[in-house]
């Protein structure tokens, strides 16, 4: 009987500790307890990276990659695809508009132009926004991991340095 007593408090004192740190953990993470976990079930039932490369030519010579956040001011994802003044050649939805991880090309993908500031400075860096959800500062893990995708499929057909591949300062590998 006193085995019993004990064996339950020691698991009511397991479970209660592994809960509060995981709430500690999520908190010193930045993310929100809403977030959910990560699934590779959302990461299958997306197009392949390839398919998205592939979709424009892959004819021009690249200087470089560069990946950087947008402002969080983008809420229709297929609107700046379709823009002829997006400084991009590559977008990555966020869950927001219900497209997390989907990845876009536009125009000056498929016709292979760089943008203008990078013709003035004479390179041509292929450039890859993700769209963030409005005041959240770091994507989702499915949005890194299509990121890490894209780049390292780039990169490869390519033949770009790794050191020649900017990412956001607070970019987690």
């Amino acid at each position: 009987m006193k085995d019993q007593h004990r064996t339950v408090r020691v698991i009511s004192a397991l479970v209660v500790g592994m809960t509060i740190g995981s709430f500690v953990l999520m908190l010193l993470d930045n993310q929100s307890l809403s977030a959910g976990t990560f699934s590779l079930d959302q990461l299958s039932r997306l197009a392949p990276v390839r398919t998205e490369i592939a979709k424009g030519g892959s004819t021009a010579d690249w200087d470089g990659i560069e990946v950087y956040y947008n402002d969080g001011s983008v809420f229709d994802f297929e609107k700046l695809v379709r823009s002829s003044k997006s400084q991009l050649h590559f977008a990555i939805g966020n869950p927001a508009a219900g497209k997390e991880g989907v990845i876009k090309q536009t125009a000056k993908w498929k016709n292979q132009k760089p943008c203008p500031l990078d013709i003035e400075q004479g390179q041509k860096i292929i450039r890859i926004c993700i769209i963030n959800d409005a005041g959240k500062s770091h994507p989702t893990n499915c949005q890194v991991s299509r990121t890490t995708e894209l780049v390292e499929t780039l990169s490869r057909l390519h033949n770009i340095s790794p050191v020649r591949i900017r990412y956001p300062v607070n970019w987690q590998l």
